[in-house]
């Protein structure tokens, strides 16, 4: 009994945070923070802090592009998977959604427009044109924009979310 109990336990957390990570590109290190969604490959960076373009960056050179949240079910996946991985340092992590390009005009990094959205009460916000970078907070799962590298004194650096194609035969771009 202990054992088909632990097997449905092992099924369910697989079903929970996305399979194994071997559809993913192969040119990224297979590892805990690689994992699979629907028909894209997330990479989270975690432990590395930087500000949303230096982020953005780290994604296209792998060939991917920072995160684009498309409904609710996939948030909830990015969520529950940050919370499996031990992410608690910080207080969120950038995603791909902004506005650098046109203030109010709000567009993924994958140059899509966003079909869901999450913004927290009173966002996008507050300091209007300098707040250009959206981020998934962890304590709530609601976005709030943020300068994109920081305001005055303060620096914007966080961990990130890099979203790839799985592989089907060859790799592709997600979106």
């Amino acid at each position: 009994m202990a054992t088909l109990l632990l097997s449905v336990l092992a099924l369910t957390t697989y079903v929970a945070v996305g399979g194994v990570n071997v559809n993913c590109p192969p040119h990224l290190v297979k590892n805990d923070n690689l994992r699979e969604y629907g028909s894209s490959c997330y990479e989270f960076v975690l432990s590395h802090f930087e500000s949303w373009y230096k982020a953005d960056a780290d994604c296209k050179s792998r060939r991917g592009h920072l995160v684009s949240l498309n409904s609710f079910p996939e948030q909830t996946f990015i969520l529950n998977t940050m919370q499996i991985l031990g992410y608690h340092d910080d207080h969120g992590v950038w995603i791909g959604l902004t506005d650098h390009d046109g203030e109010g005009n709000w567009h993924w990094a994958d140059n899509t427009k966003p079909v869901f959205t999450n913004w927290a009460p009173g966002q996008p916000g507050m300091l209007s044109s300098n707040e250009d970078c959206a981020m998934l907070e962890f304590k709530d799962g609601t976005w709030h924009d943020y300068p994109c590298e920081g305001f005055f004194f303060f620096s914007q650096k966080h961990g990130w979310i890099c979203e790839y194609g799985q592989m089907s035969g060859q790799w592709v771009n997600p979106k």
